[in-house]
Formats: structure tokens, C-alpha cells, sequence
């Protein structure tokens, strides 16, 4: 008996990247091709996001409230790898 074919897996983004233009799905897509860099935005919004965890976080120590397990696992490897001891 022949193997059944696996058709591959196409999500949301990657039918809007489609539908937008048919050589940006080809070359970020099929062949695999990504920027280099990210662009300024998008570093300045993950830099912020990490800042208001850490708030988060720390307003949520000073209070003896236990953490949420993935938040902890977070902000250990964060404040260890910056070489502060949590």
C-alpha cells in the first residue's frame, strides 16, 4: 500500500502572506529567506515588553505573591544571565 502524501501545513500568516504577494510567500516561505536584522519597531517593542515583565514581576515579589511558573522560569534566566542574583 502507498504511503499517504503529507500536504503541507498552511496557517493564517502564511495565506495572508500569499494573498499579499505571491513572491514574498515564495521567498520568505518556500525558500526559507528572513531579514537579517529585525526592524527598529519591532526590537523597541520587545525591549519594552521584557521591561514591563520585569515591573510586573518585581511589584509581584515585594508583595509575597508566588509567581506563575513560566514568569519565574523568565525572569531567573533574565536576571542571571545579566549577572544579578534573584
Amino acid at each position: 500500500m502507498a504511503e499517504p502524501v503529507r500536504l503541507p501545513l498552511i496557517t493564517n500568516s502564511r495565506a495572508k502572506s500569499f494573498r499579499r504577494c505571491a513572491r514574498h510567500h515564495l521567498i520568505s516561505y518556500q525558500q526559507g529567506i528572513r531579514p537579517i536584522e529585525k526592524a527598529g519597531p519591532l526590537g523597541f517593542g520587545g525591549i519594552f515588553h521584557k521591561m514591563l515583565e520585569s515591573w510586573w514581576l518585581a511589584s509581584e515579589l515585594k508583595l509575597g505573591r508566588p509567581l506563575p511558573r513560566s514568569s519565574s522560569r523568565t525572569f531567573r534566566t533574565n536576571s542571571t544571565a545579566s549577572g544579578t542574583k534573584s
